[in-house]
C-alpha cells in the first residue's frame, strides 16, 4: 500500500525504503526564513510560479540580510525593499553577490538560480516581490492608523 505524506521523502528499493522528511535535508535558517517568507507572501491554492519565486526571494533576502534577533529570524520590511530595489536596479547584483557568498550560506542557492535565470524571470520575481512589500507595507499603515483612531475614541 502507497501512503502519500506531506514533506516526506522516501529513498530505497520498493518497499524497502526508508522515509526521510525534508525538512532534514533543509537547515534550520532556511526552513525559518521560508516560513516567514509564507507567512508574508500567502501561498495560492494553484501553484504559482511567481508567488513561488517571489517566496524565495523574500527567504533569501532576510538570510542574506541576517534579519535576527538571538536565533530567531524576523522581517524588517524597509531593509528588506532596499535590497531587493537594488536587485531590480542593477542587474547582476543577485550574480555578485552569489559568488561572493560562501556555498554553504543558506541563501547562496536561492540567489544563484535566480540570477543563473532569464532576465525576464529574475525581473518578474522582483518585481513581484516588490509589489508584494509595497501591499504588505500598506497593510501594516493602515492598521497603524485603525489603532491610532481607536486610542482616540476611549
Amino acid at each position: 500500500m502507497y501512503e502519500k505524506e506531506k514533506n516526506l521523502l522516501v529513498l530505497g528499493k520498493p518497499g524497502k525504503g526508508t522515509n526521510h522528511r525534508k525538512g532534514d535535508w533543509l537547515s534550520k535558517e532556511l526552513m525559518q526564513a521560508i516560513s516567514i517568507a509564507q507567512t508574508v507572501i500567502k501561498p495560492k491554492e494553484r501553484y504559482d510560479f511567481w508567488i513561488e519565486s517571489a517566496t524565495k526571494l523574500l527567504a533569501g533576502s532576510i538570510l542574506y540580510l541576517n534579519q535576527r534577533h538571538g536565533d530567531l529570524y524576523y522581517l524588517d520590511l524597509e531593509k528588506v525593499r532596499k535590497f531587493v530595489q537594488q536587485a531590480k536596479e542593477n542587474d547582476n547584483y543577485l550574480l555578485e553577490l552569489s559568488e561572493l557568498l560562501k556555498k554553504n550560506h543558506p541563501a547562496y542557492q536561492i540567489f544563484s538560480v535566480l540570477a543563473l535565470s532569464v532576465k525576464e524571470t529574475r525581473q518578474c520575481t522582483i518585481n513581484t516581490l516588490l509589489r508584494i512589500l509595497d501591499e504588505q507595507q500598506e497593510r501594516h499603515e493602515k492598521l497603524e492608523k485603525q489603532r491610532e483612531y481607536f486610542w482616540f475614541q476611549y
